[in-house]
């Protein structure tokens, strides 16, 4: 993939912020991009698993009593 770029001192000193733990320059930043791409993808699986659990849990139930259907509220 990317090859890999030698940083002097100085040009990492300018490194602030974010910057200093998520870059593409050194290993460390991209293996922190990586963690946190990875984490966005759980948090969404875990939204999504979530929110799929609300609706049924909000569905109205339905019952049968004297061959009609009634929807309980």
């Amino acid at each position: 993939m990317g090859g890999h770029v030698e940083l002097s001192a100085a040009e990492l000193a300018k490194l602030v912020g974010y910057r200093k733990y998520l870059n593409t320059v050194t290993d460390h930043g991209r293996k922190n991009i990586v963690l946190s791409v990875f984490a966005g993808w759980g948090l969404f699986g875990y939204t999504m698993y979530k929110m799929s659990q609300s609706r049924k849990k909000n569905k109205p139930i339905e019952y049968k009593t004297d061959n009609k259907v009634k929807k309980a509220h």
